[in-house]
């Protein structure tokens, strides 16, 4: 994935923020198999 939270912006961040950060990163990675099962990129 192109972007990445780091450690140092994570640390600051509610569990509020880290949980909607791990959302938002699981339906990425979703759309991205799916892009790839259909042959795209």
């Amino acid at each position: 994935m192109e972007r990445v939270i780091s450690y140092d912006v994570a640390r600051y961040m509610t569990p509020d923020e880290i949980a909607e950060a791990n959302a938002a990163l699981d339906l990425m990675i979703e759309a991205k198999n799916k892009a790839n099962q259909k042959g795209g990129k």
